[in-house]
């Protein structure tokens, strides 16, 4: 099983859970907005799908305009998945 990020391999399906996860745990039920930087970032909604689908079926789906801004940084250079926390108050 690949639990490491590869240049233009899809991302492993163990880490876009467990980043999920880790943002639900995080976030506590609050509403939260998301964002991803990464490989394949022109595509829609800068290719963020998976991981908003997974928010979604866990029952914190991601909400536009929230201040709570979690990003999803797909390092595939280091071979990490990494995930930050901001606020932003001008929301």
């Amino acid at each position: 099983m690949q639990d490491i990020l590869v240049v233009g391999k899809p991302i492993p399906y163990s880490l876009q859970l467990a980043a999920t996860n880790d943002i639900i745990s995080d976030a506590k039920g609050a509403a939260l907005s998301l964002k991803r930087v990464g490989e394949y970032d022109y595509f829609e909604e800068n290719y963020a799908q998976n991981y908003r689908y997974l928010l979604w079926l866990k029952g914190n789906e991601p909400v536009i305009g929230s201040g709570l801004v979690y990003t999803i940084i797909e390092n595939v250079q280091s071979g990490k998945l990494i995930v930050t926390k901001t606020y932003d108050k001008a929301q």
